[in-house]
């Protein structure tokens, strides 16, 4: 028994024992082992202290992440309660507590309200505030005069003041508190609980929860003055009724229900009443927050028109507007330190007032005033009643858009309605069919009736051949007969695939900027449209139509229509497809049950068979008398040395041992299927000389000279790795059906987990056979503690178990840089070497050096 130590602190012990014999243990043993355990010793200790900065650095992680959360939700404007609710969950997750509570302190009514509260997973009832007690008292007190603390035990929590369990709650094994601190004083803290162990936390933890608790103090207190601020807002809107002015406009604005007539007259009226010639309204586009709109624009007295623009969050007074805060700028100075260029220059603007727009959904836009003619123009009543003229300017210009949007759902709706009878007719129609071109035919001809068409395509892809067929094809009012064609690398097709989206062109020019055309023609059409037919995530092809007539014939309404039946029409093509492929499958389930005859013989053979050449030649006199192959070989990769080796190779009867080929998986069609791992199928040695010119490789004799035109190559995969391939050709041409492509490629799949158990069971022999000659060596080397009696011992054993010839024990004497060669062996001849001095840059050198 040694023990094992680091340092003064003892980690264990390391012990070994032996059954049935006395005196089996000595001096050298016991050393042996104290040495071990040193190292044990040092290893535990090591993997200890990465264990813990591991934890730490997890910790410090989620702690980042944590107080990244927070700040996020204080930039969304979250509220107070939704910015509690958001730490609570985090802090479990990054805590792994089942046990937490967030309480916050009202130091002027001595009362603690508890806002966040989770025992054993679940969320306890929301509790009124209550007196603080006595123990509440005392971890204040603590929390004020440091950092928060940690209790391990029951007992440390009593000694420090703490109450134990609150009624309702049970009493924490260890629990640990930090403050949440704002600007000026501690507003709550945070407590985490363990109910399984004693002492759960430690100095890692207290750091992470203090840090937090900062982070969690400085958001609430945002969140509180945000709130504050809303009900400020909603006091000025009461106060409205004292102003004339503000009764005026909103009469004024009663009175109307469109959009830009409702800013016209808001703004007109402010005119007046800050007898300013400028002034300016801004609104959030609600489509797209990047961009503004400008319904209302006084310059100089003057309307202006001013398009959309994006948002510059770079502008101080826009970023201040769209941030939900008003301002007031009476010097042009501040106005500069702002960073507002319209307080700069000749004729610029010297005092401003600007109110955001508020509503639920937060900020709408915003009200400017300004003037030109004197610095100090706005006080505080200026700012109160552009405040409620604001509020209610939202309040209108709001109520008025979802109006104008009401109107024109129910426009929408009525469209809506007329679709889906057209779409309920071409669904039925499609429903009673089960014919695949009947079901086209059917789709075709109902949309030039809905759509008083001329000019109609229903195209179908074909992945395999990279073809488009045209089932339906109608131009210029004659149906037509088009033979498929390769899909084209620009186009409406290849669009669609790419976004997944329909194409609508209004005229010639919009074809050209989207590659549809090369360029104008009279033969084009003047506009169009495409919808993509999808079957689950593929897209199975597509439907085109043209306006030779008119330009922008095609709007939403057009292209949701056409959208509508191409998805129905996925399905139904679907059904129709699978019906055809279910009677195909259907007839060749009795060839299936002849070929998983064949799969069964070979496996049962495989399973009978654990040697690795055995189970080569089973399966592949197997394949040679399925197919009648006039070619069958069996390639096994290397894949460390990037050699190929063919175990069985026979062409036209005769068995070939062709040498393995370095750069295996790089040369040859075999290199191209191992390294791309799919399965290639040649009818003619066209097809053959077309892969390899494409790929770039060359032909690579290794059997008998006769050249056959059908070939299936399979590789041979291992976890998705390929270990090598099988490969069978015959002379006609067209030769291999998929079915025995499927064959093939199943009994490839039954001879990879066979050579992969062969390889196992080799290897795990072979181990076998290395352990019994190393423990031989072992016992050898226990017996003797002469020094070259133990070299020679190794010296001949090595060379017995290695069946080599050279071989040399070398000794190096750092001090006097000499080499000693107590054991020297070359072609089987054993030489007696004196000793020679390290040559620099020799072995020995770069051996020490290297280690």
């Amino acid at each position: 028994v040694a023990p094992l130590r680091a340092g003064s602190e003892r980690l264990g012990f390391l012990y070994a024992d032996i059954e049935g014999r006395h005196g089996r243990f000595g001096n050298a043993d016991r050393d042996a082992l104290a040495r071990l355990a040193g190292d044990a010793a040092i290893a535990v200790a090591h993997a200890r202290e990465t264990d813990a900065l591991l934890r730490e650095a997890g910790q410090r992680s989620g702690e980042l992440a944590l107080i990244r959360r927070i700040q996020q939700g204080v930039t969304e404007k979250l509220a107070f309660r939704a910015i509690v609710n958001l730490a609570g969950d985090q802090l479990r997750q990054l805590f792994k507590s089942e046990n937490l509570s967030i309480r916050w302190w009202d130091d002027a009514a001595d009362t603690i309200e508890v806002l966040y509260s989770v025992e054993h997973g679940r969320h306890l009832p929301k509790r009124p505030q209550r007196r603080r007690s006595a123990g509440e008292k005392a971890a204040q007190r603590l929390l004020y005069e440091g950092t928060g603390g940690y209790f391990g035990t029951r007992e440390e929590q009593l000694a420090a003041g703490l109450p134990g369990a609150t009624p309702g709650t049970e009493w924490a094994l260890s629990i640990m508190g930090a403050p949440i601190r704002g600007a000026q004083r501690v507003l709550g803290f945070i407590a985490i609980e363990n109910h399984e162990r004693e002492h759960a936390f430690g100095e890692v933890d207290l750091r992470a929860a203090t840090t937090i608790g900062a982070t969690l103090g400085a958001a609430l207190e945002n969140a509180r003055l945000f709130d504050e601020t809303q009900r400020l807002l909603k006091e000025s809107e009461r106060r409205a009724a004292e102003l004339a002015a503000i009764n005026d406009i909103q009469q004024r604005i009663a009175a109307e229900r469109d959009f830009q007539a409702i800013a016209d007259v808001a703004g007109d009226r402010l005119r007046e009443v800050f007898a300013t010639g400028d002034l300016h309204f801004l609104w959030h586009d609600k489509c797209d927050r990047r961009l503004l709109h400008f319904p209302y624009v006084l310059e100089r007295a003057r309307r202006i028109e001013l398009c959309p623009l994006p948002d510059d969050p770079t502008r101080a007074d826009r970023r201040a507007l769209l941030d939900g805060r008003e301002f007031v700028v009476n010097r042009q100075a501040d106005g500069l330190a702002m960073g507002i260029e319209r307080m700069a220059g000749d004729g610029a603007v010297r005092s401003m007032v600007a109110v955001p727009m508020l509503s639920s959904d937060g900020v709408l836009g915003a009200v400017v005033v300004e003037r030109r003619d004197r610095e100090q123009g706005f006080d505080e009543a200026a700012l109160r009643l552009l405040k409620t003229v604001a509020a209610n300017l939202a309040l209108a210009l709001e109520s008025a858009q979802r109006f104008e949007r009401t109107q024109q759902l129910l426009r929408e709706t009525e469209r809506r309605n007329a679709e889906l009878a057209v779409i309920n007719s071409i669904q039925q129609g499609m429903a009673a069919e089960l014919d695949f071109q009947a079901t086209v035919d059917l789709v075709g001809d109902r949309l030039r009736a809905v759509l008083s068409a001329d000019d109609i395509g229903i195209h179908w892809y074909e992945p395999k051949t990279n073809l488009l067929h045209n089932l339906y094809i109608v131009e210029r009012g004659e149906r037509l007969q088009v033979p498929p064609v390769e899909s084209s690398p620009r186009g409406a097709w290849v669009q669609m695939n790419r976004t997944r989206r329909a194409v609508v062109a209004r005229n010639q020019a919009e074809m050209v900027a989207q590659n549809l055309i090369d360029a104008p023609g009279p033969d084009d059409c003047l506009s169009l449209m495409g919808v993509p037919i999808f079957g689950g995530d593929r897209m199975l092809g597509f439907i085109h139509v043209h306006d030779n007539e008119r330009e922008a014939a095609f709007g939403d309404a057009e292209v949701r229509l056409l959208d509508t039946i191409a998805a129905s029409m996925g399905v139904a093509l679907e059904n129709a497809r699978l019906f055809d492929e279910t009677q195909r499958l259907l007839k060749e389930t009795g060839q299936r049950n002849a070929e998983l005859a064949v799969i069964n013989s070979v496996q049962q053979g495989l399973v009978a068979e654990m040697d690795f050449q055995t189970i080569v030649d089973l399966v592949g006199e197997k394949l040679r008398s399925v197919f009648s192959a006039d070619v069958v070989g069996i390639a096994l990769l290397d894949r460390e040395r990037d050699i190929v080796s063919y175990p069985y190779l026979v062409d036209h009867g005769e068995r070939f041992h062709p040498s393995p080929a370095a750069q295996g998986s790089r040369v040859g069609i075999g290199g191209y299927v191992m390294r791309t791992r799919q399965s290639f199928v040649f009818g003619t040695t066209a097809e053959l000389g077309a892969l390899q010119q494409r790929i770039g490789v060359e032909s690579k004799v290794i059997g008998g000279p006769t050249l056959d035109n059908s070939f299936v190559y399979v590789p041979l995969l291992v976890a998705d790795q390929p270990i090598g391939l099988v490969c069978i050709g015959k002379q006609p041409e067209h030769a291999f059906s998929a079915s025995d492509v499927s064959l093939v490629t199943t009994v490839a799949a039954s001879l990879s987990l066979a050579l992969l158990n062969a390889q196992n069971f080799e290897a795990e022999r072979q181990r076998n056979a290395e352990l019994a000659v190393i423990t031989s060596i072992q016992q050898g080397v226990s017996g003797s503690l002469d020094f070259q009696g133990i070299v020679e011992l190794v010296g001949d054993r090595l060379l017995e178990v290695m069946g080599i010839e050279d071989i040399g024990i070398w000794w190096f004497d750092h001090e006097a840089k000499v080499v000693h060669r107590p054991y020297d062996v070359e072609h089987g001849r054993r030489l007696t070497v004196p000793p020679g001095p390290m040559k620099a840059g020799g072995n020995a050198e770069q051996l020490i050096a290297t280690r």
